[in-house]
């Protein structure tokens, strides 16, 4: 009770579950007869604007993130040029969002709503896939330092053997090595957490990049509206559930 209660004063994730709600009402209407689904359905619709309103405040706090991240990139030059596209991406899909919901609602004239829509769309997939990306560099070094450590724990293993018994040395070494041996353990330890967070991150992305490239209008790229109902809601309320987790 008191960590969803914790979690519905959080902003984001309150969002989160609004968004799991409103995937998993999807999911519900694919698995219902004709009664139950339109009323799923508008459920789901109800929960995807009320997102939209809340985002109509979004835009000093993806600014603020946007500057954080310019004042702390990555030292890596591709993960640095991945991140400042996402950012850029992310930046530019809010004031986009803001001119198709007004251009929807009729508040101004200007191109049609279908064509912000469109464009949002593309800059959510294009923030996905430079996300992705970086995910898979940072999986890679990770891996990286993973077979460095375990090297290290390799060579000490056979110095300590390589030592005679009787040499005073080994007991200064048991005392050295015990204490690196775990440090070394605790490091694989965090590395190996940080890759499950990165491969559920990589597994969200893929999944909303499915949905992203179904809402594009219909056979413009790929599987652009192709997708089911059913998949649709799937793909949305697994990656919800992710969010979630992490």
């Amino acid at each position: 009770m008191d960590k969803v209660t914790s979690m519905l004063l959080n902003y984001y994730n309150r969002d989160y579950i609004i968004r799991t709600c409103q995937y998993g009402s999807k999911l519900i209407a694919a698995l219902s007869n004709t009664e139950l689904r339109n009323r799923f359905l508008n459920l789901s619709s109800a929960l995807s604007n009320s997102r939209i309103i809340y985002r109509l405040f979004d835009d000093l706090l993806i600014l603020k993130h946007s500057i954080r991240y310019l004042q702390n990139q990555d030292k890596d030059r591709l993960s640095r040029f991945l991140g400042l596209i996402k950012t850029a991406a992310d930046q530019l899909y809010f004031p986009i969002e803001h001119l198709a919901w007004c251009t929807g609602n009729g508040l101004i004239n200007f191109s049609t709503s279908a064509y912000w829509w469109a464009l949002c769309i593309r800059l959510w997939a294009c923030s996905l896939i430079m996300n992705f990306f970086r995910g898979l560099v940072t999986l890679w070094k990770l891996g990286t330092q993973k077979q460095t450590l375990r090297k290290k724990l390799s060579d000490y293993s056979k110095s300590r053997t390589s030592v005679d018994q009787s040499d005073d040395r080994l007991k200064e070494m048991d005392a050295i090595s015990f204490e690196e041996k775990r440090s070394y353990n605790v490091k694989l330890k965090e590395i190996q957490q940080q890759q499950i967070k990165i491969m559920l991150s990589l597994i969200r992305c893929g999944l909303d990049f499915c949905n992203a490239i179904h809402y594009l209008p219909e056979n413009s790229v790929l599987w652009a509206g192709k997708l089911s109902l059913f998949m649709e809601g799937f793909f949305g309320t697994i990656s919800s559930i992710i969010l979630l987790m992490s």
